[in-house]
């Protein structure tokens, strides 16, 4: 990562620029439990509070997938505990509804506050179908 990253800015690319659904690399590497990679990008000034096109931040991504250790170093670096996606939707809400129990156990010792997905005008089955990955 850190030889990407460098590479990059040699050329002049922003290394952390989104693609198409507004991921960065930053998002790819939370959602991957890539927790040393989470750490340099956010080091060399990837946006920790960047949004996709849910308003999915890299640590609602990290939950999703379960991705404990990049979670931790997420919240550790200044992530917002109870962001919001344009849903609704904390980082404790999905890892929750999706039965993560690992990290919802971490949100928790981290100072999340508790779920509140239970009755949302818009369920957790619609959120997942308007995710990019489930569109491939």
């Amino acid at each position: 990562m850190k030889v990407l990253v460098s590479q990059l800015k040699v050329i002049g690319h922003d290394p952390f620029i989104a693609d198409h659904s507004l991921l960065t690399p930053l998002h790819f590497a939370a959602g991957c439990n890539m927790d040393e990679a989470v750490r340099y990008l956010v080091s060399q000034g990837a946006d920790i509070s960047a949004m996709d096109y849910h308003g999915s931040t890299p640590l609602h991504i990290a939950c999703v997938n379960g991705s404990d250790n990049a979670v931790m170093s997420l919240i550790r670096m200044g992530a917002k505990i109870d962001s919001k996606t344009f849903l609704g939707w904390t980082p404790m809400d999905l890892a929750s509804a999706l039965q993560r129990f690992s990290t919802v156990k971490k949100l928790i010792l981290l100072g999340s506050p508790l779920a509140s997905w239970q009755g949302r005008e818009r369920s957790l089955q619609e959120f997942l179908l308007m995710s990019p990955r489930s569109k491939q």
